[in-house]
């Protein structure tokens, strides 16, 4: 699976695995969507907010309270958030371990469709 932040959420995401290769990252995100997120952050009351988008279904998903503490369990909370969104619209536990099966780890690119 692969994220792709914005230049200024970039640091928030420091901690979590970068793709060795950017233009390779581009490539399987355009040709995987469904397993491509584009992120970005806000600032409510003092606290960081991570909003995901996800490439082909355009579902939102927020991250509250990003802190020091938070960015190195980043890649477990961004997944159990997934997790809980697909629940959430009534996809089974089957269904949710196979998109994470075929995801894969968790990467961190650079964003590239401002689209998105």
């Amino acid at each position: 699976m692969i994220i792709n932040p914005i230049k200024k959420t970039q640091v928030l995401f420091n901690k979590l695995k970068q793709t060795e290769d950017k233009e390779i990252g581009k490539r399987y995100s355009d040709a995987n969507q469904f397993f491509s997120w584009h992120a970005n952050h806000i600032t409510v009351d003092r606290k960081k907010v991570i909003i995901l988008v996800n490439d082909l279904t355009l579902l939102p998903l927020l991250i509250n309270d990003v802190n020091a503490k938070a960015k190195p369990e980043l890649d477990r909370i961004i997944e159990t958030g997934i997790r809980e969104m697909f629940r959430l619209i009534g996809a089974n536990e089957k269904d949710i371990n196979l998109y994470f099966k075929i995801a894969g780890d968790i990467e961190i690119n650079a964003a590239y469709n401002r689209k998105t």
